[in-house]
């Protein structure tokens, strides 16, 4: 009894461990928006629509590299949604990140994985 309870118990920390590991590699993909971000002067507007190719290409340059630090893949995507302002159209990027585990096909969206 004492061999099932002590086994049980590992697969909680194992189970931890990973709900660690994931909520880690969520911190660090934030913390590479940020500092993309913050090399690129916070662009809004006007400024962030003439940038945002070089935004994107840089952010995916950044996930590249977490993802190769924790053995995934990470990718980006940018959904667009406009909205109507006291009269004024406006558009709203949002970026969203998907996340592929090794030796798997699916990727999957980073706040549900």
């Amino acid at each position: 009894i004492r061999a099932a309870q002590e086994s049980r118990g590992l697969g909680d920390v194992y189970k931890r461990q990973e709900q660690i590991r994931k909520q880690t590699i969520r911190m660090r993909v934030l913390d590479s928006c940020n500092r993309v971000a913050e090399r690129f002067g916070n662009p809004t507007g006007d400024s962030y629509y003439s940038k945002s190719e070089e935004i994107k290409e840089a952010i995916d340059k950044e996930l590249k590299y977490v993802g190769k630090v924790y053995g995934i893949e990470i990718r980006s995507y940018i959904s667009t949604r406009y909205t109507d302002i006291l009269g004024a159209e406006c558009k709203h990027d949002e970026y969203h990140f998907e996340v592929k585990e090794k030796d798997t096909d699916k990727w999957i969206d980073i706040d549900e994985w």
